[in-house]
């Protein structure tokens, strides 16, 4: 979509609202003057330089958009180094919390320490907003999906504790990233073979009325069950 007629086209037949009220010769300029831009984002690691130099947010870890988890991220980051660092110098017998007394061997050790632990969980959210994207761009719209969000939510109505919809631990707990995950692949796991279990017992309750009802006419029920799980 680059001319004129092309971006007023593909406004009419997508977005004729827009056209109408904001007029096709404004719509065309803005669409020229802003093209758009690209996503990205950003693994990398150490984060740290000996006892120099250490990065956090973006920087360390930019993410595509789809979680709004990146200002979150950042927060975490400062977070989990503060602790790691405090922990560092109440190792070394002061009991303080001024962190500005640790040595720079100390120093080294909690940066080093902060790399390799908080690169797990930067890790983990950067792959959810990604994978966040296809499900808002296709998921949304797929009925399967769709019933297992409301049986994921009346589940976790029954059990909060046990049961957290991937989103709820995303956004609304300080569940570790990589615990989250982890979590949810569990619960993934769970969940698909309780469902198959169901509908498996389901088709065998519904296969013996029938063969009581219809005898003959139908295969033998041990056929059934074999035929039903097959495809599964």
């Amino acid at each position: 979509v680059e001319s004129d007629a092309e971006i007023t086209a593909f406004f009419r037949k997508h977005f004729p609202d827009a056209l109408a009220l904001i007029g096709e010769r404004r719509v065309c300029a803005e669409y020229a003057a802003n093209p758009k831009g690209s996503l990205m984002y950003v693994k990398c690691a150490p984060y740290t330089y000996k006892s120099r130099a250490v990065i956090l947010g973006d920087a360390a870890h930019a993410m595509v958009p789809f979680y709004g988890q990146g200002m979150n991220c950042g927060f975490e980051d400062i977070e989990a180094l503060d602790r790691i660092m405090v922990r560092t110098l109440h190792e070394s017998g002061q009991a303080n919390d001024c962190t500005a007394n640790l040595t720079d061997d100390q120093l080294h050790q909690a940066l080093d320490e902060y790399s390799v632990t908080r690169a797990v969980d930067t890790s983990a959210i950067v792959d959810l907003a990604l994978e966040n994207y296809v499900e808002m761009r296709a998921k949304v719209v797929d009925y399967a999906y769709l019933a297992r969000k409301h049986l994921e939510g009346l589940l976790h109505r029954l059990f909060p504790q046990r049961i957290i919809p991937l989103y709820t631990m995303v956004s609304f707990t300080s569940i570790p990233y990589a615990k989250v995950v982890r979590q949810w692949n569990r619960q993934t796991a769970w969940l698909h073979q309780t469902i198959r279990a169901v509908s498996v017992a389901a088709i065998i309750g519904i296969g013996a009325i029938s063969v009581r009802a219809l005898g003959p006419r139908l295969p033998p029920l041990r056929e059934l069950a074999r035929m039903v799980t097959s495809k599964i």
